[in-house]
């Protein structure tokens, strides 16, 4: 995270910097990120748990607690059309 914060104003519009942590820190390394005004991704495929000792019941669990952390901190989460755009993918057909 140290490295990232000295990029933090000097970065580009066009570069996006993505965080996905990992593992039982996955929570502290989300809101570090967010602070930085970095994008997150969370999934069950890189952490279980929504909560020390907490398994999640579903991706959906952990993307809601994502989304709080993030409103949290005065962001708004990307619209499905706006994560879209800023990676340059093309809706579905």
């Amino acid at each position: 995270m140290q490295r990232a914060a000295p990029t933090r104003n000097n970065a580009s519009r066009r570069h996006q910097r993505t965080f996905r942590p990992f593992s039982d820190h996955q929570w502290r390394l989300v809101a570090a990120a967010i602070s930085l005004g970095g994008n997150v991704r969370v999934g069950l495929e890189d952490n279980f748990y929504v909560a020390p000792g907490r398994m999640a019941a579903s991706n959906g669990e952990l993307v809601e607690k994502a989304v709080r952390m993030i409103r949290d901190q005065g962001r708004e989460p990307a619209s499905l059309e706006e994560a879209r755009r800023r990676l340059g993918l093309r809706g579905e057909r």
